[in-house]
């Protein structure tokens, strides 16, 4: 946006939110895994969460670049996105926990 002169602050927003949903969000899916696993084992999640990230970025691109974005609204979706991140990192925060207790025992 800079380099283009197009910057427009709304839309940084917009994008550093979405980036941020789904850096939590594949963070969080991976928690569970290290505390159930271990390091070793929860590190083959968190490369699984990685590809999964990159194959949506490009997904997602691939759609937006062929006009889509004018049809979709992103302002409508965001909320949603945000609530699902939340509700997975609960989830998320609930397994860990549930699953360090049974790892001290």
């Amino acid at each position: 946006m800079g380099i283009e002169g197009t910057f427009v602050f709304k839309e940084f927003l917009l994008l550093m939110t979405l980036l941020l949903i789904m850096a939590s969000v594949a963070s969080s899916l991976t928690l569970p895994f290290v505390f159930k696993y271990g390091v070793e084992k929860g590190r083959g999640a968190y490369y699984v969460m990685i590809g999964v990230v990159c194959a949506g970025s490009i997904i997602a691109t691939t759609v937006f670049k062929e006009g889509l974005q004018n049809e979709i609204q992103l302002n409508a979706v965001l909320p949603i996105a945000c609530l699902v991140g939340i509700g997975i990192y609960v989830l998320s925060w609930y397994l860990s926990v549930v699953f360090y207790k049974k790892k001290e025992m």
